[in-house]
């Protein structure tokens, strides 16, 4: 999904909303298929959750990467190129120069914070572990940070669950 104002454009498909000041959502082009953004919100978080139980999901993308130092030092970027995947395998994996940097299993991650545009910077994963906090900013895939989040939320149901 991309945006733009007050209009809302699926890539796949190319079909746009124009978002309403009553919340609602009016399509511009094509088949109407959604009236809420709610709506919309949940068809895609459904599409995920089938490729998951499908096996076809997977996440890769070379990133950015910043660790949080401390909160008077805040968010200090990491030197080299760094690369992170994630499946329903193996969690969530980010290499680095020197190795694994962050890892992540499946059933350690109910949930995900992502934020679409960083202090202007970006979209981000935030990755977290009791002892450090990181800032992964993909590079090619950053319209993927929702679908991350659903992932990683369907992963951790499904891996529960034993299904």
């Amino acid at each position: 999904m991309s945006s733009k104002g007050n209009t809302l454009s699926c890539d796949e498909c190319g079909t746009k909303y124009r978002l309403n000041e009553d919340g609602t959502l009016s399509c511009v082009n094509g088949e109407p298929k959604f009236t809420k953004i709610s709506n919309w919100f949940e068809w895609e978080k459904s599409n995920v959750e089938k490729e998951v139980r499908d096996g076809t999901y997977r996440f890769e993308d070379d990133i950015r990467m910043e660790k949080m130092e401390g909160v008077k030092v805040g968010f200090v970027p990491l030197e080299g190129e760094h690369h992170l995947t994630h499946d329903i395998d193996n969690g969530i994996i980010v290499k680095g120069p020197s190795g694994i940097v962050f890892h992540r299993e499946p059933l350690q991650s109910f949930g995900l914070h992502i934020d679409y545009n960083w202090k202007g910077k970006g979209g981000i994963i935030d990755l977290s572990s009791p002892d450090e906090t990181y800032f992964a900013y993909p590079l090619s895939k950053e319209k993927w940070l929702t679908k991350v989040r659903f992932a990683v939320e369907a992963i951790h149901h499904l891996r529960k669950n034993g299904i």
